[in-house]
């Protein structure tokens, strides 16, 4: 039930703002990874387990999560908590970059699966709305890259940014969101059990 604070919107203008926001997550964790592995002076195997750490936990845990988000239908509540990892793992600094890494990769697992499975709700079938929300991530990690290579002191304006994107997605009813739109819960079986299994070694 739409409660009046929510922002109505057009299936494309829903797929655009979640495209931004998926660059703010790139932007964010890849940052988090370049700049907090960076400052710290970590030995180079140290940094080589927390890019290890990050890549694996943000690729690896898609599958299992998106299985438990179709099960249970919480995309949203999904998305949202990928924005707040991802916003504590910017801020932890460079006192606990290892941990920073683990959490931006989990955050950043949470924000795909949840907020591309929105997507692919309000795309009923088309290609153009994925389009809109994968492209701007290109942008998302090429920033985040320089932001964390040049050693930048802008963490704070990364995480405004963040913060930004949580509250107007907060406030932007994305498409129709029904649960007669909802895709239709797979069944968990153990093929999909021992696939995320894999995924995660």
């Amino acid at each position: 039930m739409d409660d009046g604070t929510a922002c109505p919107s057009s299936p494309l203008a829903s797929a655009a703002v979640l495209g931004l926001a998926h660059a703010v997550v790139d932007l964010a964790t890849v940052a988090t990874v370049y700049v907090e592995v960076g400052l710290a002076r970590l030995p180079w195997e140290t940094v080589v387990l927390a890019i290890v750490a990050y890549d694996g936990l943000a690729f690896g845990l898609q599958l299992p999560i998106g299985l438990l988000s179709d099960r249970h239908r919480v995309y949203r509540p999904v998305m949202f908590a990928g924005l707040s990892l991802t916003l504590a793992g910017l801020c932890l600094g460079v006192s606990w970059p290892l941990t920073a890494c683990v959490i931006a990769g989990v955050g950043n697992a949470l924000f795909h699966v949840g907020a591309g499975a929105l997507v692919l709700v309000l795309a009923r079938g088309r290609a153009t709305e994925p389009g809109l929300f994968v492209a701007p991530g290109a942008l998302g990690l090429t920033l985040g890259i320089w932001v964390g290579t040049a050693s930048l002191s802008c963490r704070w304006l990364v995480a405004a940014a963040v913060v930004l994107s949580a509250a107007v997605l907060a406030r932007h009813r994305i498409g129709s969101t029904g649960s007669e739109d909802r895709p239709s819960a797979p069944a968990v079986g153990p093929v999909a059990l021992w696939l995320s299994v894999l995924a995660l070694l």
